[in-house]
């Protein structure tokens, strides 16, 4: 075989590689898969540390979290775009999608303690309520 057809092959077999990029391993996969799912495909489980999004459909898991700080329950709260997590009074503010930590707060100095989050995002409104209407409902 000839130098120059050594290198034309070698650049078919580059080119021919280039053109196929099946994915290399399960994770390559896994993070194919987590890309397609929305919210409403996922359930929330937290519990020792960790926070779990498992598919609705199947039960599978599709990310895990661990808190980096604090033991125990993790109380998690849906919010839209957010899934806030808190353990111990510290608290995270994770990609529902993927688990991804976006902000972090300690609340430093205030405490540590079993956590309650809310927020007034998705309620709905109270309508206002005419001081007229309120007293003739009285009498």
């Amino acid at each position: 075989m000839h130098s120059g057809d050594e290198g034309q092959s070698e650049a078919a077999a580059r080119a021919a590689a280039e053109r196929v990029r099946a994915p290399s391993t399960i994770g390559s996969i896994l993070t194919a898969m987590a890309e397609s799912l929305t919210t409403d495909d996922l359930l929330f489980v937290s519990f020792s540390s960790k926070v779990f999004a498992l598919h609705r459909g199947n039960g599978s898991v599709v990310w895990k979290w661990k808190a980096p700080k604090g033991t125990g329950l993790v109380t998690v709260l849906p919010d839209g775009d957010r899934l806030f997590a808190s353990c111990q009074g510290y608290t995270w503010a994770l990609d529902p999608c993927n688990g991804t930590a976006l902000w972090f707060q300690e609340l430093k100095g205030e405490g540590m303690g079993t956590p309650m989050l809310a927020t007034m995002r998705g309620a709905s409104p109270v309508p206002p309520v005419d001081d007229d209407e309120r007293t003739s409902k009285a009498d």
